[in-house]
């Protein structure tokens, strides 16, 4: 009897035994690493510009603008005729520094019947009106048969006929069938504003090689030049 009452206590205290070691194999922290990630860090999403140089506009260079310039008061209106052997009428003019000629015009009457042509000359001014005409027009543009009364335009390539002075010349008219052309003419200018504009471009009136102080030809003139601050 005693021989079995040992042999199950024996068993009792080996359990113990295999409890307290299973208790310890618990406690042992685990040696398992975590298993590597290939995923890249993620960066704030932004919504910011690249910042880059602002262009500037500001070269330093004085706007261009385009001044228009009638060179008479209309006062008065009478027609001045323009045969082959008439030399024409005309307006001296100085384009300042830095502008250029852009375009001119004149009023023209063919005499109700819409026949004849004349020639519109830009020569560069030398001295005076004779040798002046003697050389070759920097530009000859010819009207043939227009409607009486019109406007004659004429356009000069964009800074071309820069600073200096010119002769724009109405002449060489020839009409065989009709009754005539030429250019309207009126009074020079008093008004005093528009007399500064005549001062400021030096306007002159030349009519069949004359200067002429009492009449001039319905001349326009556009002028491209730097704008005054």
């Amino acid at each position: 009897m005693k021989r079995i009452l040992a042999i199950i206590l024996a068993a009792l205290m080996l359990c113990c035994v295999f409890v307290a070691c299973d208790e310890k194999e618990e406690e042992k922290p685990s040696r398992e690493t975590p298993a590597a990630t290939t995923e890249a860090p993620t960066e704030e999403p932004t919504t910011e510009e690249p910042t880059t140089e602002e262009a500037t506009t500001d070269d330093g260079v004085p706007d261009l603008i385009d001044v228009y310039i009638d060179v008479w008061e209309d006062k008065s209106q009478t027609p001045q005729a323009i045969a082959p052997n008439h030399k024409g009428v005309g307006i001296r003019f100085v384009i300042p520094e830095g502008g250029y000629l852009y375009e001119s015009s004149v009023l023209a009457p063919s005499y109700s019947d819409d026949l004849g042509s004349l020639n519109i000359k830009l020569f560069a001014w030398n001295t005076d009106f004779e040798t002046t005409v003697a050389a070759e027009p920097l530009q000859l543009d010819e009207f043939i048969d227009f409607a009486d009364n019109s406007s004659l335009s004429c356009e000069y390539e964009e800074g071309k006929f820069g600073a200096g002075t010119y002769l724009l010349l109405v002449c060489d008219g020839v009409d065989e069938q009709g009754q005539g052309v030429g250019v309207w003419m009126d009074n020079t200018i008093k008004d005093e504003y528009l007399k500064e504009e005549v001062a400021k471009y030096e306007i002159a009136s030349f009519v069949n090689g004359k200067e002429n102080k009492k009449k001039i030809g319905k001349f326009s003139l556009t002028i491209v030049e730097p704008e005054e601050e």
